[in-house]
This record gives structure tokens, C-alpha cells and sequence, in this order.
């Protein structure tokens, strides 16, 4: 029974309670920011030194040195991949 009542007064606090809170701060205190990212990137960097992009079905690698490992997802979508070209200065290509 305790733990009833005070589960129920915990929640009427944190319901009730946190509206009075933020009445005295200034709301252009606060900023947000919010970055979307794009469903279906078709460019992007893919290394220090390198960058990626997708025209026509060809994913192209560029730059000079290695590229990063992306582990098992990379930015890109199979789907949108039917050729890949690694262009010279491109040192190591990682998944």
C-alpha cells in the first residue's frame, strides 16, 4: 500500500510539479536545433581525404588515402549500387 501511494504522488509531482518549474525562465533562453538527415543521400564523405556520390547507379570513390570502415552499414543502399569505381589515389576501401 505504501508503495501505491507513493507511486501516485510521485507521478501527481511529476505531472503537476514541473509546469511551475519553467515559468520563470526567459523562452528565448533555449534553442534547438534539429538536423535532418536525407533518406536517400547521394553523396557524402566516405574518409579524411575522400568522398563518395551515386549517379546513374555507379558509386564512385574519390580522394586520396583510405577510406572508412562503416562497419555493416554504410550510407549508401545496395538497391541503388550496380556498379562501384574506386578511383585512383583511393589507398584502402573498407564496407
Amino acid at each position: 500500500m505504501y508503495k501505491k501511494v507513493l507511486a501516485g504522488l510521485t507521478a501527481f509531482v511529476m505531472v503537476f510539479g514541473i509546469g511551475e518549474t519553467f515559468d520563470y525562465i526567459d523562452k528565448d533562453v533555449f534553442t534547438i536545433s534539429v538536423n535532418a538527415e536525407e533518406e536517400n543521400p547521394t553523396s557524402g564523405k566516405c574518409g579524411k581525404n575522400l568522398s563518395w556520390k551515386i549517379e546513374d547507379k555507379v558509386l564512385t570513390i574519390s580522394g586520396k588515402g583510405e577510406m572508412e570502415n562503416f562497419g555493416y552499414y554504410g550510407p549508401w543502399k545496395k538497391s541503388d549500387i550496380e556498379e562501384v569505381v574506386i578511383e585512383k589515389g583511393v589507398t584502402t576501401a573498407a564496407a
